[in-house]
């Protein structure tokens, strides 16, 4: 009896670290006249000074008029004090983004140094569209130095700390 009652403190506390987040994604709205955008920044949205950070721009048109190919838009990155200089950043058009879905985009850009850094999307109406014209500016933060540029996909998006903790609980289990 006492080794069932361990086992089921053990799977409770092993059922609590699968879903209690090992960080916190800080994914950002703003938004300027009817449209929105969601910001996130991988890896954790706290990216690594000198390796590469995947960008992640979610767009929501509240009139519903909005389509990447119908915008002149751009992604423009610089340091935060660069803000009212900010053209002379790094430019990004994001007519030639990686789309993942309908609204969501994805750019790799590497943070040279730590800092905390401007990211400005703007977007003009181009070929006839018809949605109102937006600039929105995010701050990120660059806080960590990194290895050198990493290369691939991040092993299984994150989680591998999760996968580990429910096998250990799952043999654990079986024992």
């Amino acid at each position: 009896m006492a080794r069932m009652s361990t086992k089921m403190l053990v799977a409770v506390l092993f059922a609590f670290a699968l879903v209690t987040p090992l960080t916190t994604d800080a994914h950002v709205l703003r938004s300027d006249n009817s449209m929105g955008i969601v910001l996130h920044v991988d890896p954790e949205d706290n990216p690594y000074a000198g390796e590469i950070s995947d960008i992640y721009t979610s767009f929501k048109d509240t009139e519903g008029r909005f389509t990447l190919s119908g915008c002149d838009c751009t992604l423009r990155i610089a340091p935060y004090d660069q803000l009212t200089t900010i053209s002379n950043g790094t430019v990004i058009d994001l007519g030639t983004a990686h789309q993942l879905d309908a609204s969501t985009y994805l750019v790799q850009y590497t943070f040279p140094a730590k800092d905390i850094y401007a990211l400005r999307i703007d977007g003009q109406p181009r070929d006839g569209a018809a949605f109102t014209p937006f600039d929105i500016t995010f701050d990120v933060r660059v806080a960590r130095e990194g290895e050198g540029a990493k290369t691939g996909v991040p092993i299984l998006g994150g989680h591998l700390l999760h996968i580990a903790i429910f096998g250990a609980g799952f043999l654990f289990l079986l024992w």
